[in-house]
């Protein structure tokens, strides 16, 4: 479902800001319910590789966000290019 709604924000015609925002609530839901369910099966004992799996699921929708805000960040400050990137363009010139 992420990725469905991931395309669709991709090529929908409006501003990323709305275009996004049902992936991006989906997202926050995912990472809302996996953090209950974590505490919730800690809380019941249940076996640690559950409430790893349920943790992972958050850890990463939780590092989702954290390149979402990195990114919004690195938009507004100039970086400086990746060399890898420098390399590809000068071997594209044939020089």
């Amino acid at each position: 479902m992420q990725f469905l709604l991931a395309a669709s924000g991709a090529l929908d015609t409006a501003p990323k800001d709305k275009s996004f925002q049902p992936q991006r609530a989906l997202g926050y839901g995912i990472l809302c319910f996996a953090v209950l369910q974590t505490l919730v099966s800690t809380l019941a004992r249940m076996p640690g590789r559950l409430i790893g799996m349920t943790g992972l699921v958050a850890g990463l929708n939780f590092l989702k966000g954290a390149i979402r805000a990195v990114a919004a960040l690195s938009s507004c400050i100039r970086l400086p290019a990746i060399p890898t990137l420098r390399v590809r363009d000068h071997l594209r010139r044939g020089a």
